[in-house]
């Protein structure tokens, strides 16, 4: 029985892994649209370098065939259409929908930590870490979106570097425990709301 049910769980990692390779080549069809080196390359190269990354945490989680669950799936594909929304995107001169993508895609992040963590694939990580990563990255993009959307501030080569250190922050997170001091310090915080 055990036996069989490996085989199922390899399947649908097996599967996984085409999806993220059908959708990184996809992501190949867009240079040749490049017109000239600008901020579509630096927004093309990062749409990959989100994938990879992507690619890389979700299926270490996944390397023991612990596809517990098919909400997971569905986030997973969600993830992967989103990605691939970024590559289009990439492509437009006025790439404000980059940022709405990227809140989007931490969004989705935060609900597949809440998932997995449910299912148990987190063990050894810290939720507040990679969860608190999630949402501070989300926040920020979504805030950058609507700030884009209200006033004249359009996205730059200055605002895109800044999206990519945010992106890398977030990533970190997932990775990273929290200082002791820094974790003692929300509990401390926890407890004091709590008590109020």
């Amino acid at each position: 029985m055990q036996k069989k049910k490996n085989i199922k769980s390899a399947v649908r990692i097996s599967l996984l892994d085409v999806m993220y390779g059908v959708v990184l080549a996809y992501g190949f069809s867009f240079f040749d649209k490049i017109g000239k080196v600008d901020h579509h390359i630096l927004l093309l190269i990062f749409a990959y370098l989100i994938i990879v990354v992507d690619w890389i945490y979700v299926h270490n989680k996944y390397c023991d065939g612990a596809y517990k669950s098919i909400y997971l799936l569905i986030l997973d594909i969600l993830i992967l259409f989103i990605i691939s929304r970024l590559f289009a995107i990439s492509m437009k001169d006025n790439n404000s929908c980059y940022w709405l993508c990227m809140g989007i895609l931490f969004v989705l992040h935060i609900i597949w930590d809440f998932c997995a963590k449910n299912k148990r694939l987190l063990r050894g990580y810290n939720p507040y870490c990679y969860i608190g990563g999630d949402l501070f990255a989300a926040l920020f993009f979504l805030i950058f979106y609507f700030l884009f959307l209200k006033t004249t501030l359009q996205p730059n080569l200055f605002l895109n570097a800044m999206m990519i250190l945010v992106y890398i922050i977030a990533c970190l997170t997932w990775l990273k425990e929290f200082p002791k001091e820094f974790k003692d310090r929300l509990i401390q915080i926890k407890k004091f709301l709590l008590e109020n």
